[in-house]
């Protein structure tokens, strides 16, 4: 009776020793950080002026903690709805084909974006013109630089006068000598009308300057 009092102590005192294993601690989640809500897009559309140009376009996120941030590197499936006015690759870069409209989308972290882009190239060919004598003409307005010469075609001794929108441009004494080169130079425009005078002698021509 002792021996099986003995062991059943030494079985109870074993049980006890067993069940006091202490609870590991639950483990405090990691606050989750602020989330995508919307997405921007805008380019240097303006700088975009012949056929092939190439510009950026810039994805800009906005978090739910009010920040933002450039997500550009994360937007995937670039599209360009009107591609003769547009393309666009992988990696968002965007290349003129055409002036006209074209609505961009792209998808980044999850959050659809568009954006409308308007180009307004120039023609691939320079703007030129040529005559002889005293005239008045209209230089389109996308002109920024025009090159400007004057040539005698007969003996003259008046001057080869050339204003644009009204502003005094070329005001050259002309010589007497067939062939004799008058004016030679680019000026600076923003388009207008053209006035040649005292110039029934002359022979000029126009052209753009890109």
């Amino acid at each position: 009776m002792r021996l099986c009092c003995a062991l059943l102590g030494l079985c109870l005192l074993s049980t006890a020793c067993g069940s006091s294993s202490s609870t590991a601690p639950t483990p405090t989640p990691t606050p989750a950080g602020p989330t995508l809500q919307s997405v921007a897009l805008s380019a240097a559309f303006t700088s975009l002026k012949l056929k092939g140009q190439t510009t950026p376009i810039l994805a800009t996120g906005t978090f739910s903690n009010g920040s933002t941030q450039n997500v550009t590197a994360t937007c995937t499936n670039w599209q360009s709805d009107n591609v003769t006015v547009l393309t666009v690759n992988s990696a968002g870069i965007m290349t003129a084909q055409g002036s006209g409209s074209s609505t961009v989308t792209t998808t980044c972290q999850g959050v659809f974006a568009r954006g409308l882009a308007t180009l307004t190239l120039l023609p691939e060919q320079l703007f030129t013109l040529s005559g002889t004598g005293n005239t008045v003409f209209d230089l389109p307005t996308y002109l920024t630089r025009i090159h400007i010469t004057g040539r005698l075609i007969a003996s003259s001794s008046s001057n080869f006068i050339v204003k644009i929108a009204g502003r005094l441009i070329v005001n050259d004494l002309l010589g007497n000598a067939f062939g004799t080169l008058v004016s030679d130079g680019t000026y600076l425009t923003s388009g207008g009308a053209v006035e040649i005078t005292n110039s029934t002698n002359v022979s000029w021509t126009f052209t753009e300057v890109r």
